[in-house]
């Protein structure tokens, strides 16, 4: 796991970015919160910061271009620093987009502010993603108190490859 710092122009980039976005948008994960929204924006800004290189392209089917693979990155709103236990996610309707691989962003929202970063939690290819990650439905309860918001495919920060490999990977 590594803290990507951005800067206020930054994080304006991903405020403007999650502007240009539907209010509404059918089977969103995010439940369309705007703050959540935001959270996604400021993980790709900090991916595509971190990726030395990369291209911004921000569409559908994935964010970012880096040593020719198409990079989709998912980030999570939470109020505390991600741990090794806690799990990253890819919607079940983001499960078939057409990318090489899933980077995981955590962006730290406490009182309806950021802060000016993202936690870079690791990676998974799309192949390792179909074998290593588990199904959850929709509506299924944990034990605290989070009840899953849509079909999705989970698994451990810890078992995710290191954001570092990522890097060495390409090289």
């Amino acid at each position: 796991m590594i803290w990507q710092q951005l800067t206020i122009e930054e994080m304006n980039e991903a405020f403007e970015m999650s502007k240009a976005l539907p209010e509404k948008m059918n089977g969103n994960y995010s439940g369309n919160d705007p703050l959540k929204r935001l959270s996604g924006y400021i993980g790709q800004v900090a991916a595509h910061k971190f990726l030395k290189g990369s291209t911004n392209v921000d569409g559908f089917e994935f964010d970012l271009i880096f040593n020719d693979l198409k990079v989709e990155v998912k980030t999570t709103c939470r109020s505390v620093p991600p741990r090794p236990h806690y799990v990253a996610r890819v919607a079940c309707s983001n499960s078939s987009q057409f990318c090489d691989l899933y980077l995981f962003g955590s962006a730290q929202c406490e009182n309806g502010k950021f802060m000016h970063g993202c936690w870079l939690v690791g990676w998974i290819t799309k192949p390792e993603m179909l074998e290593r990650m588990w199904f959850e439905e929709k509506g299924k309860e944990h034990g605290d108190g989070f009840v899953e918001k849509g079909d999705c495919f989970k698994i451990l920060i810890e078992d995710l490859n290191p954001i570092k490999d990522l890097i060495e990977s390409s090289k």
